[in-house]
C-alpha cells in the first residue's frame, strides 16, 4: 500500500510541476530577449542557456543561442548549434531559415542554395531573408540566382541598392544564360553569325532642359521631342557605349555633343552647376563641351557603375599625345547627363604639379568609385590609387603604387582585390602585372612579372570579366602589333599566367609561342616586313558578357581581316561570320583611336565605315 501512494505522489508532484517549469522556460525565454534588447550579452546568452538546460527537447532557446552568436559574428558556433537542433528535428523552418543566414554570413553559396531549397520544401518563410540572399548572389557573381530571388520581391518593397541591382543582375543572367547554352551550342557546331540589331524602340522619351539650348546660344525648339526623335531615326545621333547593365548608354552627333541615355530616357551630357567639387580649373566645362565629344573615347572604352547609372570617359592618347590634362576625376550621371567632379587636382604642366586620370572602376557594390591618377601632381608620387565614396561624397587616399602603372584597364577582382598593368620603357626590365589588395585598411602592392623581356612582350591593354576571373592582354614585340595574346585567372593563383598564344595565319588556330620564336622574328627583322611573320596582328579584344570568350579582330597587311572566337578554356577558335572585318573602323598612327568593338550586353557596339552600329548573333 505505502509503494502505491508513494507512485500516486510522485506523479502527482510531476504533474503539477511541469506548468510551472514551462512558465520558467517562457520566464528565461522572455529574460533573455530583453536582456538582448538591452544589450546586456552575458545575461541574454545564461538565459538562453538555463532555459536550454531545462527544458533541452525545445528548439527555441538554442536557436535564440545560435541567432545571438551569429549577430556576434561567432559563425562557426552558431552553426554547430542549428546543426544539433536539425539533427533532432530535420524538418523545423526557423532551423532552416537560421542556418541559410549562416551560409550568407560565412560567404557559402554552394551550402546557401542547398539550405534554401531545404527551407523551401519545410515551408520555412524566407521573405524576410530574400533581400539578404539577393544582394548575396549579387555580390558573388550569380545574377540568375540574385534575378530569380529579387523576383520574388514586390518591387515597390525592395531597398534602393536592392532596386537599382535587380535590372544589372536580371540583364546579366539572360546574359549568362544566353552565353552558358545557346552561345555554347553555336560555338560547338560553328555558328557564330553576327545580324545587325535596332536599338532605337529602347528610347521612350528626352529630357532635355530648354535652359541647355539657351546655354548653347541656341533658341529652344518648341517640338523638342519630334525633332530629336528624328535625328535619331536618320542616325545623326549614334550609340558609341552601352552599359553592362544594359539599361543605359552614351551617344554622339555628328557635331559637337554627347548624350546621355538611361532606362530609356536622352539627356544632354552638360556641366554640372551644383554638383561635386568647385571647378577650379575649368577642366569640367572642357569636358562637357569639347568641340568634338566623341573624341574622348579612347581604346579604354567607357567605364560604368554596375547599376548603370555613372559613367567615366579617358583617353590616355589624348591626354599623353596632345595634352589634354583632364586631371579631375569626373563622373557622367546618366539619369540627368550632368557632369561633376570627385576632386580637383593641378592641371598645368608648367606648374610643375600635373597629371592626369588614365583608368578608374567602380567596386562591385557601386560604392566606391576608384581611380588611378598619374602625374606629378602631389607629394605622393607617380602612380596614386584614390577613391570616391558614391554615399558619402568623401574622395581618400588608397595607396602610392611605386611603379608605372598608368595603362588600362584597373580591374576589380572577384576576392575585392585590383588588377592593373605595370609600363616600363627600359626593355631589360621586365613589364609585370600589379595586384592591389586590402586587408583590415592596409593596402599591398605586389608585382607578377611576365617571363619574356619587353622586346618580346609588351601588353598595353587588360580586360577582366568577374563572372569568369579571366583576365586577357595582347602583346607587341619590336613593333606596334599586337601578336600574342595571354588568358589566366587571377583569382585561382594565376592560373595560365606566362603562357603565350597566338593565332597561326596557316592553320587557323591558336597556337602556343615563346621567347625564343619571338626573338628569332626580331633578329631577322621581320619587325619590319610583318607580312613574314606566321601570325594574325590582333587590334581589337573584348570579352563576352559572361567571360569565357574573346572576340578578337585581326588585320594583316595582304588584305585578311579576320573576327575570331576563343573560348578561353580550351582556347579554341571559330570564325565570327555576318559582318566584313575590313569595315570595321581601326586606329591609325598619330590620329583619333577608332577602334570601337564594345560587347556588354547580347548586343555588340562596333564602329563600321558606315558609322557606329549595333549588332547581335543570330543563332
Amino acid at each position: 500500500m505505502k509503494k502505491v501512494l508513494s507512485l500516486i505522489m510522485a506523479i502527482a508532484v510531476l504533474i503539477t510541476a511541469v506548468p510551472v517549469f514551462a512558465d520558467d522556460y517562457d520566464s528565461m525565454m522572455s529574460k533573455a530577449q530583453s536582456y538582448r534588447e538591452s544589450g546586456d550579452i552575458e545575461r541574454a546568452l545564461a538565459s538562453y542557456r538555463l532555459a536550454e538546460r531545462g527544458q533541452p527537447e525545445r528548439p527555441d532557446a538554442y536557436l535564440g543561442e545560435a541567432g545571438l552568436l551569429l549577430e556576434l559574428g561567432n559563425v562557426s558556433e552558431a552553426l554547430e548549434i542549428v546543426n544539433s537542433v536539425l539533427e533532432k528535428d530535420s524538418f523545423l523552418p526557423e532551423a532552416w531559415v537560421l542556418k541559410c543566414r549562416i551560409d550568407i554570413a560565412s560567404g557559402d553559396a554552394a551550402a546557401l542554395e542547398s539550405d534554401q531549397l531545404y527551407a523551401e520544401i519545410c515551408d520555412a518563410d524566407l521573405q524576410d531573408l530574400y533581400p539578404e540572399i539577393a544582394r548575396f548572389y549579387f555580390n558573388a557573381g550569380n545574377n540568375s540566382k540574385a534575378a530569380e530571388i529579387l523576383g520574388l520581391i514586390d518591387t515597390s518593397d525592395l531597398p534602393d541598392d536592392l532596386r537599382e541591382m535587380y535590372q544589372p543582375a536580371l540583364t546579366a543572367a539572360k546574359q549568362g544564360a544566353a552565353s552558358g547554352t545557346t552561345m555554347d551550342q553555336a560555338f560547338d557546331e560553328d555558328r557564330l553569325v553576327l545580324k545587325k540589331a535596332d536599338l532605337s524602340e529602347e528610347i521612350q522619351g528626352y529630357e532635355i532642359d530648354r535652359s541647355w539650348f539657351i546655354e548653347q546660344g541656341m533658341a529652344a525648339p518648341d517640338n523638342l521631342e519630334a525633332i530629336f526623335q528624328n535625328m535619331f531615326n536618320e542616325g545623326t545621333i549614334e550609340l558609341y557605349s552601352l552599359s553592362p547593365s544594359g539599361n543605359s548608354g552614351i551617344y554622339c552627333d555628328n557635331s559637337d555633343f554627347g548624350y546621355a541615355m538611361y532606362e530609356g530616357k536622352i539627356h544632354a551630357i552638360t556641366a554640372s552647376g551644383d554638383r561635386g567639387v568647385a571647378d577650379e580649373y575649368g577642366n569640367l566645362e572642357t569636358y562637357a563641351n569639347k568641340e568634338r565629344f566623341k573624341d574622348l573615347f579612347g581604346k579604354e572604352g567607357v567605364v560604368y557603375s554596375h547599376n548603370g547609372r555613372y559613367a567615366a570617359v579617358y583617353n590616355f592618347r589624348k591626354y599623353f599625345v596632345n595634352a589634354w590634362y583632364f586631371v579631375d576625376p569626373i563622373l557622367i550621371d546618366l539619369s540627368t547627363g550632368e557632369c561633376f567632379l570627385t576632386a580637383t587636382y593641378g592641371n598645368k604642366p608648367a606648374k610643375g604639379h600635373y597629371g592626369t586620370v588614365t583608368t578608374a572602376c567602380f567596386s562591385s557594390d557601386d560604392r566606391y568609385f576608384y581611380y588611378l591618377l598619374y602625374g606629378n601632381t602631389t607629394e605622393y608620387g607617380t602612380c596614386v590609387l584614390y577613391r570616391y565614396d558614391m554615399d558619402s561624397t568623401a574622395t581618400e587616399l588608397c595607396c602610392v603604387i611605386p611603379y608605372f602603372t598608368y595603362y588600362p584597364q584597373l580591374c576589380e577582382v572577384a576576392d575585392g582585390s585590383f588588377i592593373i598593368l605595370e609600363d616600363n620603357f627600359t626593355s631589360s626590365i621586365m613589364d609585370s602585372v600589379v595586384q592591389i589588395t586590402q586587408t583590415d585598411g592596409i593596402w599591398k602592392v605586389e608585382k607578377h612579372d611576365y617571363s619574356m623581356p619587353t622586346k618580346c612582350w609588351y601588353p598595353m591593354q587588360m580586360v577582366y570579366s568577374r563572372h569568369s576571373d579571366y583576365a586577357f592582354m595582347a602583346g607587341k614585340f619590336a613593333s606596334s602589333f599586337d601578336l600574342a595574346f595571354m588568358a589566366f585567372k587571377p583569382g585561382e593563383d594565376y592560373s595560365g599566367f606566362n603562357k603565350y598564344h597566338a593565332i597561326s595565319k596557316e592553320s587557323q588556330t591558336v597556337v602556343d609561342v615563346n621567347a625564343d620564336t619571338l626573338q628569332s622574328y626580331i633578329q631577322e627583322g621581320t619587325t619590319t616586313d610583318f607580312s613574314t611573320v606566321p601570325y594574325e596582328a590582333i587590334y581589337k579584344y573584348v570579352l563576352s558578357p559572361d567571360g569565357n570568350y574573346a572576340l578578337i579582330l585581326t588585320k594583316n597587311p595582304n588584305g585578311s581581316d579576320h573576327l575570331y572566337m576563343v573560348r578561353l578554356e580550351t582556347l579554341e577558335l571559330k570564325e565570327v561570320r555576318g559582318l566584313d572585318p575590313s569595315s570595321i573602323q581601326v586606329e591609325e598612327s598619330g590620329s583619333d583611336y577608332q577602334t570601337i568593338i564594345e560587347w556588354n550586353t547580347g548586343i555588340l557596339i562596333i564602329n563600321t565605315t558606315e558609322g557606329v552600329k549595333a549588332y547581335e548573333f543570330d543563332y
